[in-house]
């Protein structure tokens, strides 16, 4: 949703705001809000972020962030349904961003087997 105009985002406005909003992650300058900041009688526009731009953002797409996404909410535990409302991807998409991207370690390992010790504590089920 658009939230100047509060209406849906159509293909058009959607590819245009994405591309402004990379261009300023890669410190492309924002024609948009430098008119702006003339305006109101600045020679700069006030900096969007906190952060420093990163070059390498520039030829991004917005699927490159939705691949990002899927991989880090599995790293942060979320399951594959979980994954899938959040991003929108269908589970066999998730397993085959997951196969390129998520790195298999020995963190991940041992996070399986302590969700399987939990889950045997609470069934009963000793565990030595």
């Amino acid at each position: 949703m658009d939230e100047t105009t509060g209406r849906g985002w159509n293909n058009t406005t959607y590819r245009h705001e994405f591309a402004r909003v990379r261009a300023i992650a890669a410190g492309i300058a924002d024609d948009e809000a430098i008119a702006k900041a003339r305006a109101e009688g600045r020679n700069d526009p006030e900096p969007i972020c906190c952060i420093a731009p990163c070059k390498s953002l520039a030829d991004k797409h917005d699927q490159d962030l939705r691949d990002t996404a899927v991989t880090w909410l599995a790293r942060a535990g979320a399951t594959l349904p979980e994954i899938a409302a959040i991003t929108g991807h269908s589970l066999g998409s998730i397993h085959t961003i997951m196969k390129h991207y998520l790195a298999i370690s020995p963190e991940l390992g041992d996070a399986g087997i302590e969700k399987l010790i939990a889950w045997m504590a609470r069934e009963g089920i000793k565990v030595a």
